[in-house]
């Protein structure tokens, strides 16, 4: 049987762009849902200030980890006029 993958990534929300940003994250679960259903749980979370958040995904493998990170790239582009990327923490074992 294949280990649980925990995906978090961190980000610092730009100036002024909380709401945009939120709304933006809202919009884009439903899409995630149909788009990527090995995707176990996708949750965020803003901190106090609304100057940093994090978003947490689990995966049941390293499969549905690759699956989630496809076209990720070109996805991500839309989001940076409102976050900058921290870090990334990866628990489990992923293929790459």
């Amino acid at each position: 049987m294949a280990d649980p993958i925990v995906f978090i990534s961190y980000f610092r929300i730009n100036p002024g762009k909380l709401e945009e940003f939120s709304q933006l994250y809202h919009d884009s679960l439903p899409r995630t849902e149909a788009s990527k259903p090995g995707t176990m749980v996708q949750m965020g979370y803003i901190d106090e200030g609304g100057s940093e958040c994090l978003v947490m995904r689990l995966f049941p493998d390293a499969a549905a980890m690759d699956e989630q990170l496809r076209g990720s790239d070109e996805r991500s582009k839309a989001t940076y006029q409102f976050i900058e990327p921290l870090r990334v923490d990866i628990f489990g074992s992923p293929n790459s």
